[in-house]
């Protein structure tokens, strides 16, 4: 199979890169991608991004096609953000994050629900996807719209990223949007260096809990093993006397027996942050498992497409 892609900036199409490098992850607000060309890369006499007549400037459209024999997947769309130059000019990118980051705000709120607070402080052409949920009193002091993001995240555990264009807030996963993609063992796992296997009895897990209520105060308690990995969750309008047992509950998921870490594949099946990934190994079938896809980096360019996979949650 042929490597292929259609790299475009600006008014600009590209159908070769050295490298090329695509970060997307549930965990972070912004993905971001790098782009290294030729530093003498010129059209009609001019260079491509260097000097004050570069054909390509900060600010500019992107979007990323890469794939085998012209069958190209879009794995980013967003903006120039950074241009360094040197021997490979190297191109620094964001999503659509890169606008929300713009702008800085300041509003009050007595009471409002996520949903309508997305409407108000991001522009008119965002297309959102939030879940219902009543926030309470917001204050904003002179942020972005992506530092509002960022706080709600730290303040009630709101995850909040784009995928396709859509900026999902709400749930870190999205089960009922999620494609399943068939992983095997010596077949189109190319590296497993990086991932390992545990047993639920050996994993310690401490989780501290966090219920917002609908007056917007906070009952906050720890639950789990004392000497565990401390996770933080967030849960709306439960009572300190159901807490516990809805903590408990959270915790045997997190302890289980299967693959936790990252996975390497080539350039298909094309996964995406949030879908899942069915894992088999045919010599030892204890591997099997289906994982939600926390991370995906994409790795294009010389030396060939990989993706390596953070496994998430198993499902």
């Amino acid at each position: 199979m042929k490597l292929t892609c259609n790299i475009k900036i600006g008014k600009y199409a590209f159908t070769h890169v050295v490298e090329l490098t695509v970060n997307t992850s549930i965990d972070q607000l912004t993905d971001t991608c790098t782009i290294e060309l030729p530093s003498k890369l010129s059209w009609k006499g001019k260079t491509i991004a260097l000097g004050t007549d570069g054909l390509i400037k900060t600010g500019d459209r992107v979007i990323v096609k890469i794939g085998y024999d012209n069958g190209l997947q879009t794995v980013f769309k967003g903006y120039l953000k950074h241009i360094k130059p040197g021997v490979r000019v190297k191109l620094t990118c964001e999503n659509e994050m890169y606008n929300l980051k713009q702008n800085p705000i300041t509003k009050s709120y007595k009471s409002t629900d996520l949903a309508s607070l997305l409407q108000d402080i991001l522009p008119s052409s965002t297309t959102i996807k939030p879940v219902n949920m009543e926030l309470g009193q917001i204050l904003i002091n002179n942020m972005t719209p992506a530092k509002v993001l960022e706080q709600l995240q730290t303040d009630f555990g709101i995850f909040s990223y784009f995928k396709d264009e859509t900026l999902y807030s709400g749930f870190a996963y999205w089960p009922d949007d999620a494609a399943t993609h068939i992983l095997k063992f010596k077949h189109n796992i190319i590296d497993d260096s990086s991932v390992e296997f545990i047993r639920e009895e050996d994993v310690k897990i401490k989780v501290k809990a966090v219920s917002i209520q609908k007056n917007n105060t906070k009952i906050e308690k720890e639950y789990g093993d004392p000497d565990g990995d401390l996770r933080t969750l967030h849960f709306y309008d439960v009572p300190l006397a159901s807490l516990e047992s809805v903590a408990q509950e959270e915790i045997k998921k997190l302890k289980y027996t299967g693959l936790k870490g990252s996975l390497m594949i080539f350039g298909e099946p094309y996964v995406i942050k949030g879908d899942v990934v069915a894992i088999s190994d045919p010599d030892y079938p204890e591997k099997d498992g289906s994982y939600l896809v926390k991370s995906v980096e994409y790795r294009f360019g010389t030396r060939g497409y990989r993706q390596k996979i953070e496994l998430g949650p198993k499902v």
